[in-house]
């Protein structure tokens, strides 16, 4: 067996890059940490991944994207493939600049269990998959040069006996999140080249349909809408409007109404009551009023489609509730903006439609 000593036998890289972010920032800090040795990169978005076993003297770099400030369950799966014999490994997390939250630390937690010791972390910035204004261009020549000079932080020391850290940022138990059930949808101008398909980490596109998507199998990771050369994938619409939403929630910006975000529908909704409900028809303001924040943090006036506000309406009779009310800022200007000739006093005649046993009222 092989001397354990300060420097490592051998090194390597891992890292779970569907759009290229994380493994822009795992070969800038692996790069500068094995200088002209050389190292070993492992991709774990192949569906097939082998087995690896690593000695005691090697080192590894593991870096991951962040979903909703934690580690994407596929990755998870992926790093099982892992194996360690307390061998030193540097954990990074990618994250979009919102917050990586639980994320460095549940994939540090997942590599000591597969008898890596975590020596080094860091938590990198990675444009934003879902929007790419955000972060646009990152990691970019500043952040790898913090990467590298991270690293020779990290080579000054003996790596392959560094003690393990014992203070990442994170929670346990990990912050519960569930990914949007949504997948990307594909336009009129795919070809059916069938990169997409070959490329996809969980095969979430079949090769004989790529124009389609298994929604059981997408985690979103969005790299089917970056590697095609036709650019036919993408979020769709309501998801980036919900997304853009929460993370700019504090930097609220007026807009003209053509210039309003959709309202995004089928979110889903937890009522406190077994017989009163709540129904949102439109959401914000164009009043303006010297008093009223209402404009500011809300937004400009929004109305929802008829046809969506009587679906949600038809579920919660059908569900039981028997009060259910309409709630606007200002009802008395619903419609005002929709593509149909719509106000008020038709969407109550279009409610009152439903058959069942209700009272409706309204709040403005």
């Amino acid at each position: 067996m092989t001397a354990i000593t300060g420097k490592p036998a051998k090194i390597y890289t891992a890292y779970f890059s569907p759009t290229g972010g994380t493994k822009k920032a795992a070969l800038a800090l692996t790069s500068a940490l094995a200088d002209t040795d050389g190292f070993t990169e492992i991709d774990l978005s192949l569906p097939a991944l082998a087995q690896y076993t690593f000695a005691a003297d090697d080192i590894i770099v593991v870096a991951v994207p962040v979903f909703g400030g934690r580690v994407p369950a596929f990755a998870l799966q992926q790093l099982t493939a892992l194996h360690g014999q307390n061998t030193s490994a540097i954990a990074v997390a990618a994250y979009g600049n919102r917050a990586y939250e639980d994320a460095l630390l549940e994939l540090s937690d997942s590599l000591t269990s597969q008898s890596f010791r975590v020596i080094a972390a860091a938590a990198v910035l990675s444009e934003h998959s879902m929007l790419r204004s955000i972060a646009a261009g990152r990691p970019d020549a500043d952040d790898l040069a913090q990467l590298t000079d991270f690293a020779k932080k990290i080579s000054a020391k003996p790596l392959t006996e560094a003690p393990a850290l014992t203070n990442i940022p994170g929670n346990r138990p990990y912050k519960d999140w569930q990914p949007m059930p949504v997948v990307p949808q594909v336009s009129d101008s795919c070809i059916r080249c069938g990169l997409c398909s070959a490329t996809c980490p969980t095969q979430a596109i079949p090769s004989g349909q790529p124009h389609t998507t298994d929604p059981q199998k997408c985690i979103l990771c969005l790299r089917c809408t970056t590697i095609c050369p036709q650019q036919a994938r993408s979020l769709p619409q309501q998801a980036q409007a919900l997304i853009a939403q929460k993370l700019q929630k504090h930097k609220r910006v007026l807009m003209e109404p053509a210039q309003r975000p959709v309202i995004v529908e089928n979110i889903p909704i937890r009522r406190e009551s077994e017989f009163r409900a709540w129904l949102p028809i439109m959401y914000g303001c164009d009043n303006f009023c010297t008093y009223c924040i209402v404009p500011y943090v809300r937004g400009r006036e929004k109305s929802r489609k008829p046809g969506d506000i009587l679906a949600e309406f038809k579920g919660l009779v059908e569900a039981g509730y028997k009060e259910i009310t309409l709630l606007g800022q200002n009802v008395n200007s619903y419609g005002k903006g929709l593509e149909e000739q719509v106000d008020f006093s038709d969407l109550l005649n279009l409610l009152c439609t439903v058959p069942g046993d209700y009272h409706i009222r309204f709040m403005t």
